[in-house]
């Protein structure tokens, strides 16, 4: 049989968008749970961290074992532990989202009906072990690659030392960059491969880019523009215009109030900085209050546009699938070589 049709990248962003569009709810409410338990378990860590600088003082007068480092250590841990479970039971949940929404869309370009959301979270719940396995080895890498060009220090002389670490610290990020680039189809193989393995998913994933390589980084480079600067900036604007950036700086703006009142000296070691560009301690507030919801804002809108990424690289991964098939011959050419066979026995 023939080789299937494939497509242009530029037909893969295209129809990647179309599908998310049109199924925009659909998909995006799949998302939409983690993303809020993600942001109350952060507001649930903020509000220690406001309240207990705050009042320490006044209550460690009152009960002066509370002056103890251990005690210290003890409230600290008690005041944002609560939030720090409800984020990570979020988070590991919206990991089993970027699974689970690529069998989803899967669905959808196979014109079957979509179960209900839980049901496709399940699929992936029931191989957590081995997708846990798979982020552990591929974190892994990226922490190896990090750290490794520290290793200079043993071998290079100490005035050489910073020139070397510099340069070998760039180029460990750049090659992991490229290294996730070709490891970046591996929730989909994960997803659609249910025999491989962690190490059989990410070996997978570097074979179908290893032929798609610049078809990839375009695809990510567009990815990045949409989801990580384009509709951030215009959620942003929107925000600013509905005073809704203000009242979220709000509570980091008194948050970081509190901070200097209790610890002047840090304003002065932050004067000290080459890159501190602020006139005065209320503009630096200000200002970082302001940077501080952008981004926050643009973190949310970037973690809910999940769906779209699984749409885009679903599509892709089908297409790189087909390219990466085997040719095979037509079925004309099959049975002509047959018959010549057949027909130079008799001979």
């Amino acid at each position: 049989m023939a080789k299937s049709k494939t497509s242009t990248i530029f037909n893969i962003i295209g129809n990647g968008i179309k599908l998310y569009v049109q199924n925009f709810l659909t998909l995006s409410a799949h998302v939409f749970a983690p993303v809020i338990g993600m942001l109350v378990g952060f507001v649930m860590m903020f509000i220690p961290i406001y309240l207990i600088p705050k009042h320490y003082l006044t209550w460690a007068q009152s009960l002066p074992v509370l002056n103890e480092l251990y005690m210290i250590i003890i409230i600290a841990v008690a005041a944002l532990l609560p939030g720090l479970i409800v984020f990570k039971i979020a988070f590991w949940n919206y990991l089993l989202k970027m699974v689970s929404l690529n069998n989803m869309v899967g669905d959808i370009l196979k014109k079957k009906v979509l179960k209900h959301h839980s049901h496709y979270t399940q699929i992936v719940s029931l191989r957590s072990k081995d997708y846990f396995l798979m982020l552990a080895i591929w974190c892994s890498i990226i922490v190896m690659g990090l750290i490794l060009p520290f290793s200079v220090y043993l071998f290079v002389e100490p005035p050489l030392t910073p020139f070397f670490l510099i340069g070998f610290e760039f180029l460990a990020v750049f090659l992991l960059i490229v290294l996730s680039i070709y490891l970046s189809l591996s929730f989909q193989v994960f997803a659609f491969e249910t025999s491989f393995g962690p190490m059989q998913s990410l070996e997978e994933s570097f074979r179908l880019v290893l032929n798609n390589f610049w078809r990839m980084v375009t695809l990510m480079l567009s990815l990045f523009i949409i989801t990580g600067i384009l509709i951030p900036q215009i959620f942003s604007f929107a925000a600013d215009i509905c005073m809704i950036k203000g009242t979220i700086a709000l509570p980091v703006k008194a948050l970081m109030e509190n901070l200097f009142e209790n610890y002047p000296d840090l304003y002065t070691y932050l004067q000290a900085l080459p890159i501190f560009q602020y006139e005065s301690l209320d503009k630096f507030i200000l200002e970082t209050s302001k940077s501080f919801s952008f981004v926050l804002i643009a973190s949310v809108i970037s973690l809910l546009m999940l769906p779209m990424g699984s749409s885009l690289y679903t599509i892709f991964y089908f297409d790189a699938k087909k390219r990466n098939a085997p040719k095979e011959e037509p079925v004309e050419e099959i049975k002509a070589a047959k018959k010549s066979s057949k027909t130079a026995k008799k001979k």
